[in-house]
């Protein structure tokens, strides 16, 4: 009998790289971060890059749903990962300095 689901590696293969490299530049800019401690106005560099990279990944999504209108069913898979990530940095931050001052 001939399997009839779809194997193929899905449309938005870049995109899952694209992802899955978040948390390497996210180390990489923490180290940048720590040795140089760069700032722009209150915040620090590593703030500002990662805030530029939850914006990116949300036009990313969101030019990844206008594209596929029947892909809208994957929304919450990376809407979940965002609230995640986001609850990542919280938690580290809460950890680490007992508030959320977002210094680091």
């Amino acid at each position: 009998m001939k399997d009839i689901r779809d194997t193929s590696w899905p449309t938005g293969g870049k995109l899952v790289y694209l992802l899955a490299s978040i948390p390497l530049a996210d180390c990489i800019l923490n180290q940048i971060n720590n040795a140089f401690q760069v700032s722009f106005g209150g915040l620090s560099l590593l703030q500002l890059l990662r805030g530029y990279m939850v914006l990116i990944f949300i036009a990313l999504s969101l030019w990844s749903i206008l594209r596929d209108r029947a892909g809208a069913t994957r929304i919450p898979l990376p809407a979940a990962g965002a609230l995640l990530l986001i609850g990542v940095f919280i938690t580290k931050e809460l950890v680490v300095t007992g508030t959320l001052a977002m210094g680091s």
